[in-house]
């Protein structure tokens, strides 16, 4: 459960990787958006598949996903299958040369 903006970022980068197999964000863009970006930013590179329950206001990415809006059923039957689209991602750095 996220009660702050950031929550899910933190939590995904702090949390044992290694006892899980997916992640799973409930949630909107944002939340989606701070779960893969609080997975990509933890020092040990750790990488789980990312699943996504639309339950946003646009819902942007479960749509560029094939899920329309009000698809929870249909997000939990891909979940639950193993179902895997490959997406793209991209970081950038602003005001910072490197990462370190």
């Amino acid at each position: 459960m996220c009660e702050e903006n950031l929550d899910p970022y933190r939590k995904v980068f702090e949390l044992d990787m290694d006892t899980f197999s997916a992640l799973i964000a409930v949630g909107g863009d944002g939340t989606f958006n701070q779960v893969v970006n609080g997975m990509l930013a933890r020092p040990d590179k750790k990488r789980l598949p990312v699943g996504l329950i639309p339950t946003g206001q646009s819902n942007d990415m479960a749509r560029s996903l094939g899920l329309p809006s009000g698809s929870i059923d249909l997000a939990l039957s891909y979940i639950a299958k193993g179902e895997v689209i490959g997406v793209d991602t991209t970081r950038v750095l602003l005001d910072h040369e490197t990462e370190s």
